[in-house]
């Protein structure tokens, strides 16, 4: 895949929400706000309270009968400094298919906590 200049970023549909892309050191964040979490984890990263960073991590999401139903992209997974998980979600309006992913994560990954950072103003 060819990156798109930041002038051609204007010129696909706009956000149903009225968020504004933006590009962050080379990734792409769907919002100004998942950008400026996507800042905070990366404060954290440099001074060791987090060991690794990924950004839009996908997940497969079991249903009850083990098979994979739907892939969920978090947008960051962090990786502590004791080896465990955490997923960090950054959310300015909830809608019914996230929230329905966000129980099929916390059914298919107990183990990972699921982190959503909310827009102040919401």
């Amino acid at each position: 895949m060819i990156p798109l200049p930041e002038g051609e970023l204007t010129k696909r549909r706009k956000n149903k929400y009225g968020a504004k892309r933006v590009i962050l050191d080379g990734i792409r964040f769907d919002s100004q706000f998942e950008s400026e979490v996507y800042l905070e984890l990366k404060a954290r990263l440099k001074v060791g309270q987090i060991v690794g960073l990924f950004c839009h991590h996908p997940f497969n999401l079991y249903g009850s009968d083990a098979r994979v139903v739907c892939i969920h992209k978090v947008d960051f997974l962090c990786v502590m400094p004791d080896g465990t998980k955490e997923a960090h979600e950054a959310k300015g309006a909830e809608t019914a298919l996230w929230r329905l992913k966000r129980k099929l994560f916390e059914a298919s990954y107990p183990e990972i906590p699921y982190i959503v950072h909310y827009k102040r103003g919401r």
